[in-house]
């Protein structure tokens, strides 16, 4: 593919020499656990801040036998850091489909102009039931400080994602789309617009909705030609062309005032819609990455507990992946918008076909023969840095390893040197952490996650399949320099990179709550959603990263604060300061990450 030659135009990333940046890397850590909370009823998935009452509004959903709920939960943020309950503690959208019932909430967003109101969207229906491929979505609207619901409005099947243009007068939707087994029929995804213009309060909603003046635009992918975008369909071959666009799902959303930038996971592409107009602008395919991965979740030598053998570390299979992003950011640069995008990659398991699109070249999970994209791999383990008007990927997170001597690869080469008893960990699994005797064993070093009977099931898990999954990204601006975070979902970690220069990104630090910060009860497990709070913007005074935490082998999940230290971050003279320590210097600090 256009793109996958795109990827060969590899930058700096932290080179050693003359190029050495590393200052970042003091021994000084930038980013700290600050503090967090536990959320009942499988909270903590997506979450936004409410800076007038300094409130965090989460989501909370669960079908599971005796915590069944569906709704918002606030939690506000005090000048010390303590999270604690308000005395409008939750919003119960429970019965927002009446006698159909709730299959899932899935995103929450605050009025970011002040006027006191926050929207939530919702999947009708149960988990065996049709009703979410049948019947459209809703996003329902409610009072901040009341908790009260103002009214709600019908947009397209299976809403995914909800944000708010910057300006406040739009809200955008990606509605999913996807295929449910019982309903038999392929819903389309699409994207739906409330324009919100005119509304300056909570009261000014509750009566527009009242009065039907507030509708949903849902824009569908219909009548575009979509010959070369993937999409997932057996024999996708014999699919009509004016009949591509029902296997289009969109995933996540960031919005401008004009223009929305939505992910299509499965469909390894970003569409642009033009809000003015209501229409889809293009549908840009993202192309192919080939990297070196760890590829089996089978390759040890010697057998300990439960696995036999126990798997080993080896990032050096070479595997072509398709970059299929989750969440994405947005930024501005040179009057040029960027999107990051997390590579999580997605199979399709949401079919009533006999058959699956998956299926093994040895060891790693590819793309089955039959469906488009053939014989890659479901997304592609890194971040990536896109051009949102050509689709041209800039920088990913793995070019490192095309860079002799570089000091950052990857991100499975970064954890397998400096994390390794997390390396293929699936914490979508309960686990437990205990020693190993003799220290490390297969270089997996000092200790192996466990569950909770103390076999090894859990360990390297995911290095057939999605390696740590890229989840989530989150983008900031900090002292005229620019930041990118990317969050693993089932490894946990949360890497920091600076990406003022892109023809230098240059990696800052690292954290995992699992093995760096308070992981008691194992509430910080599967990172899923993270925004940035300026320091001038929450009452700590602090610059701090909010991360949810999914955890969905539980019945709850979490939220932390993350503090990224002021004094840790240098300013761009000091990167000049260091340029010429040449081998020396790098060697000290390649000592220092392995202390």
């Amino acid at each position: 593919m256009a793109a996958f030659s795109r990827m060969h135009t590899k930058l700096h990333l932290l080179l050693v020499g003359t190029a050495c940046a590393l200052f970042p890397l003091s021994s000084q850590a930038q980013l700290s656990f600050f503090s967090g909370t536990a959320l009942p009823n499988s909270g903590g998935e997506i979450l936004s801040y409410y800076a007038p009452a300094n409130l965090i509004a989460s989501t909370y959903s669960s079908n599971v036998s005796g915590n069944v709920g569906h709704g918002v939960r606030f939690t506000t943020l005090n000048a010390n850091g303590a999270l604690t309950s308000p005395t409008v503690a939750t919003v119960d959208l429970s019965n927002a489909f009446g006698a159909t019932g709730v299959y899932n909430l899935s995103s929450v967003q605050v009025d970011n102009q002040g006027r006191d109101f926050g929207v939530a969207t919702l999947i009708p229906g149960t988990t065996a039931g049709a009703e979410r491929g049948t019947m459209p979505g809703r996003a329902v609207f409610f009072q901040i400080s009341t908790g009260s619901i103002l009214g709600a409005v019908d947009v397209g099947y299976h809403p995914d994602s909800v944000t708010m243009t910057p300006d406040g007068n739009r809200l955008v939707i990606a509605n999913e789309g996807e295929f449910i087994t019982t309903a038999g029929v392929q819903t389309p995804g699409s994207i739906s617009i409330i324009n919100l213009a005119g509304v300056g309060s909570a009261n000014d909603l509750a009566t527009a909705l009242g009065n039907a003046a507030i509708t949903a635009n849902t824009v569908g992918f219909t009548g575009l030609d979509l010959s070369g975008i993937r999409i997932n369909a057996t024999n996708p071959g014999t699919i009509a062309a004016n009949d591509r666009h029902l296997y289009i799902e969109p995933e996540y959303v960031s919005a401008t005032n004009t223009k929305a930038y939505v992910s299509l996971q499965e469909n390894n592409a970003v569409a642009v819609i033009d809000l003015q107009s209501g229409t889809v602008e293009a549908v840009r395919d993202l192309g192919t990455l080939t990297q070196r991965i760890d590829n089996s979740d089978r390759d040890g030598a010697s057998a300990i507990g439960t696995s036999s053998p126990r798997p080993s570390i080896g990032v050096n299979d070479t595997a072509t992946g398709m970059l299929m992003p989750d969440t994405i950011a947005r930024f501005e640069k040179g009057g040029q918008t960027y999107l990051i995008t997390a590579n999580e990659g997605d199979a399709r398991n949401d079919t009533n076909e006999a058959t699956t699109d998956e299926a093994r070249v040895g060891r790693l999970n590819t793309i089955a023969s039959g469906y488009e994209g053939a014989g890659n791999m479901f997304g592609t383990r890194s971040v990536s840095i896109v051009n949102a008007d050509t689709g041209a990927v800039v920088w990913d997170s793995s070019n490192g390893q095309d860079i002799p001597g570089a000091a950052f690869q990857s991100f499975e080469d970064y954890i397998a040197a400096n994390d390794s008893t997390t390396f293929g960990m699936n914490q979508n699994n309960a686990f437990a952490f205990r020693p190993v005797e003799g220290g490390v064993i297969n270089n997996f070093s000092e200790g192996i996650f466990t569950n909770a009977t103390a076999t090894e099931a859990n360990s390297d898990t995911r290095s057939d399949d999605k390696g740590p999954e890229p989840e989530s990204v989150a983008y900031a601006s900090i002292g005229g320099r620019d930041y990118l975070f990317a969050a693993m979902e089932r490894q946990g970690g949360i890497f920091m990179f600076d990406i003022t220069d892109l023809s230098e990104v240059l990696f800052v630090d690292y954290i995992n709550l699992v093995v760096q910060g308070d992981s008691a009860g194992q509430v910080y497990l599967s990172p899923e959603y993270m925004t940035f709070l300026d320091a001038s913007s929450n009452p700590t005074g602090k610059h701090l990263l909010l991360v949810g935490y999914e955890n969905p082998s539980q019945l709850f999940g979490g939220m932390a604060l993350i503090e990224i230290a002021p004094s840790a971050i240098p300013e761009p003279s000091a990167f000049a300061m260091v340029a010429g320590l040449g081998a020396l210097g790098a060697a000290a600090l390649r000592r220092r990450w392995r202390a």
